[in-house]
């Protein structure tokens, strides 16, 4: 079995090859990934078993087969893991050492008074290594690459095929888990597979601060980019009662959207974190004297079971009430100016279907998706940043329905999923508390839903049609900017969960991961976990 000294081995060279989202060292890790695979028993006699599949932009997803020795069956668990990090520049003066977890590790004994005092504690333990991606999350993908290996060896038995499916861009948009899809279905033709279960190693994440209970999940956050356009009325700031200022609208709806209860979800005693917002800006492309009348604003909101439907229902009430505030302290504002009764009508609130809509009845169909494409394909700038530019080119159509509040979806959506009624995830759950209860250690706690957002999200069947049909109407771009291939129905049926190390501080120059959990709790868990899944055909979930 995997000792102590192998795993930090296995960690350090993950680690090394600093793999920050959107990097060089991003597209070259699945190279480095495949060299070090080949290194082990099975793969270097079976090289043809390890597969690039290309996710379209430079960069790719691995998968790794392994099969045992006798007749070839169906039955598979996939072990999922991300290998992008995010960047260093937080390391400051330590930068350099960020990728070299031993190296960083010793630099730190020598500086404690450094760290804080929960990461110093377990610093002097001697149970952590620091580093970039230690805990997120190439320390689920050392474990998952040790299982490999002890399977290869023969010291491991499974009861039935491994694969590793290694992908990019879970940090930022997981085009690599949506491009894995695919590869997931080639694979399964070529083979004849079956996927049972899916299991991610994202590490355990505390649920408060100074938590430090261990966490198995079922399930994962869902999040959406809650975007809202604002159409204000021009005029010139010495007339600033005559119009209404864009930017005002979108502080509004900002301020209102900001932390409000009634989009905090709820499952059991589990509550998603409130939303936030991540973006907010005027469009006026030059300094001017005429009052901004285009802005934007982008808020973060984390779901759990809670339909779509429902939740855009719930921003368009938010976003009515805050208008009606709005246009309140408007005519209290012309009252105060002795200007007798404001101007400016009362602001809409409007979906982008309604504004694609009028748009279309006042021009044509093909005007507006003319308009949409050609700023799809002009904008400079990342995905959001296209999908605003979309949403302008539909609203400059119809400058005359000002003022105008806009709902739309941004990319990413992130489905919300829970397989905590899945029989199959039940056992493997219970076999996974088992291992750690035979060696001495504290069982898991079930968690529906995982504390940040992770590539289980696309397992399962989480966009059934009527929700597609949704994105589709309400996100910009749906198809060109965003999307979840078709080819999702290849885990229609599997469920997913997620078994991973225990870590503290992602993200964050103090991340760190227990080495001595991974390699006596989590990779025991992960054995049986792997032949409970494997051991018999799961039944259905009721």
């Amino acid at each position: 079995m995997t000792t102590r000294e192998q795993w930090i081995s296995t960690l350090g060279r993950l680690v090394e090859v600093g793999s920050v989202t959107g990097s060089p060292l991003e597209a070259a890790f699945p190279r480095h990934l495949q060299a070090l695979l080949s290194e082990q028993t099975y793969f270097a006699a079976h090289p043809e078993a390890i597969s690039l599949h290309p996710t379209g932009d430079g960069r790719e997803v691995l998968t790794a087969l392994f099969r045992p020795d006798g007749p070839p069956r169906p039955d598979t668990v996939v072990l999922l893991a991300h290998y992008d990090v995010v960047g260093v520049e937080d390391y400051g003066p330590r930068a350099a050492l960020a990728f070299s977890p031993v190296r960083l590790t010793n630099a730190l004994q020598e500086h404690p008074q450094d760290l804080p005092p929960d990461a110093r504690q377990d610093l002097q333990s001697g149970r952590f290594l620091f580093g970039r991606g230690v805990m997120d999350m190439k320390g689920g993908l050392a474990s998952e690459i040790s299982l490999l290996e002890e399977a290869g060896a023969g010291t491991f038995r499974p009861g039935g095929n491994l694969l590793l499916l290694a992908v990019p861009d879970e940090e930022v948009h997981s085009v690599g888990m949506r491009s894995a899809l695919d590869a997931l279905s080639m694979v399964a033709r070529a083979h004849d597979l079956i996927y049972r279960l899916v299991l991610n190693t994202e590490p355990v994440f505390p649920r408060v601060p100074g938590d430090r209970q261990q966490y198995l999940y079922t399930g994962s956050m869902g999040k959406i980019l809650a975007g809202f356009y604002c159409l204000g009325q021009v005029t010139h700031v010495g007339e600033s009662l005559s119009g209404l200022n864009a930017n005002t609208m979108a502080a509004a709806i900002t301020m209102a959207l900001e932390w409000h209860p009634a989009l905090v979800q709820h499952y059991h005693d589990e509550t998603a974190p409130p939303p936030t917002n991540l973006l907010q800006y005027g469009l006026s492309e030059r300094y001017s004297v005429q009052v901004p009348f285009r802005a934007v604003t982008l808020t973060n909101v984390l779901t759990h079971d809670r339909p779509l439907a429902e939740v855009l229902e719930e921003l368009m009430g938010i976003a009515r009430d805050a208008g009606s505030r709005l246009m309140a302290d408007y005519h209290e504002a012309v009252r105060r100016a002795g200007a007798g009764e404001g101007v400016v009508p009362d602001i809409r609130v409007w979906t982008f279907q309604e504004l694609k809509g009028e748009a279309a009845a006042r021009t044509s169909t093909e005007a507006v998706d003319a308009a949409i494409a050609r700023a799809l394909q002009s904008t400079p700038g990342d995905e959001r940043a296209r999908a605003v530019r979309a949403m302008d080119a539909v609203a400059a159509l119809i400058p005359e329905e000002a003022p105008l509040m806009v709902l739309f979806l941004a990319p990413p959506y992130y489905p919300a999923v829970n397989f905590s009624r899945h029989p199959l995830v039940a056992r493997v759950a219970e076999a996974a508390n088992h291992a750690l209860s035979d060696g001495g250690l504290s069982p898991y706690r079930s968690q529906t839903f995982y504390g940040g957002l992770s590539d289980l999200s696309f397992v399962g069947d989480p966009t059934p049609p009527a929700v597609r049909t949704l994105l589709e109407n309400t996100m910009p771009g749906w198809g060109t900017l965003y999307d979840i291939p078709a080819s999702a129905g290849v885990l229609r049926d599997t469920p997913g969960m997620n078994i991973g190390p225990i870590g503290f501080d992602a993200h964050q120059a103090t991340e760190r991961v227990d080495v001595d959990f991974a390699v006596a709790g989590l990779l025991p868990a992960l054995r049986a976990a792997v032949q409970e899944a494997l051991a018999a055909l799961p039944r259905q979930a009721s």
